[in-house]
């Protein structure tokens, strides 16, 4: 990826220091660069990090000149020509640097194709093309809204969020109720959404609103690409659910839940806390806190899953 930013080498170590990362250094100091890439395309005047050691192969094999690379304590490259710095957390540096000197979020205000029948907007807040924001939403300070959003009746987006393109909030859920004579007949929801301080919703999710009461999102949880959010769900904080999951109706999601990709949550189960749902699982009752549940309901009792499951995300998990 090329750019027209050049950042010294000294620009890097001064952010990362600002930052309180310990970290040491080596190699060639009077450089800068103006790219960035991945190992296996590593070019000169280039910044990258090495999570591995193959990783670190490609990057030697390819030799780049005045670049920069970030990797892990205890790496060593024989790259004389480049600058070396050595961090307990290269992926999370890597990236700090990437959003100091080349972010690109959006600049404050609206697309002109959108409708914002809001008055309640904060400060410094983007809304894309195409959108629909009715009036009786509310949307705190520092909010990104994408393209092709819309955001209906009493929703609450409160500082920091992030809603990508292509997403439904504060749409109807499918609330029926059948009849004397067979036939299903729609209940009208009142509720609305609240999505908490610093979430992100991805491509395409679907978030409905409540019935009564809100369905709510706690603070710096994470909604993936066309995740479908029932209506009354509550969603603690710190929470991720990967993409294409569907959560029913009413269901509840404790704090720090890792919920993964194409995953189906039964309506009105309960998540515990500190608890991990693997990839396509179908859960149809209730899930402890700290435990492990992969391709079925039944808890994970392998011997050294929860220590892996730790290793990937950082939360703590209990064996059963």
């Amino acid at each position: 990826m090329s750019s027209n930013r050049c950042v010294r080498f000294a620009e890097v170590l001064d952010l990362v220091s600002r930052k309180g990362y310990e970290y040491s250094c080596y190699g060639e100091r009077d450089i800068w660069v103006d790219n960035y890439c991945t190992p296996e395309r590593s070019n000169n005047r280039s910044i990258m990090w090495a999570k591995n050691a193959d990783a670190l192969s490609a990057i030697e094999r390819n030799k780049p000149i005045g670049s920069i690379v970030i990797a892990c304590e205890g790496m060593k490259l024989d790259l004389p020509a480049c600058g070396i710095i050595c961090c307990k957390d290269p992926k999370r540096v890597f990236f700090n640097v990437l959003d100091e000197f080349w972010g690109n979020n959006p600049a404050p205000g609206f697309g002109e194709s959108s409708i914002v029948c809001t008055a309640r907007i904060g400060n410094n807040v983007s809304i894309g093309e195409h959108c629909y924001i009715s009036p009786d939403v509310e949307i705190g300070n520092n909010v990104i809204v994408g393209n092709n959003v819309t955001i209906l009746n009493h929703c609450r987006i409160n500082d920091g969020c992030y809603i990508h393109s292509s997403v439904t909030i504060g749409d109807d859920g499918m609330g029926m109720m059948v009849g004397e004579d067979g036939i299903p007949n729609k209940i009208n929801q009142y509720g609305g959404v609240e999505l908490g301080y610093n979430v992100e919703v991805y491509t395409g999710a679907i978030i409905m609103r409540g019935a009564i009461d809100d369905t709510v999102i706690g603070d710096n949880s994470k909604i993936g690409s066309r995740v479908t959010v029932g209506h009354n769900v509550r969603i603690g904080n710190n929470t991720m659910i990967m993409g294409s999951t569907t959560i029913c109706g009413s269901v509840r999601i404790a704090d720090h839940v890792y919920i993964g990709t194409g995953s189906i949550l039964k309506n009105q189960i309960k998540v515990g806390s500190g608890a991990f749902i693997g990839m396509g699982v179908v859960a149809d009752s209730d899930i402890e806190d700290g435990v492990a549940v992969v391709n079925s309901t039944r808890p994970n009792k392998r011997t050294g899953a929860a220590d892996f499951l730790r290793m990937c995300v950082g939360i703590g998990y209990r064996r059963k």
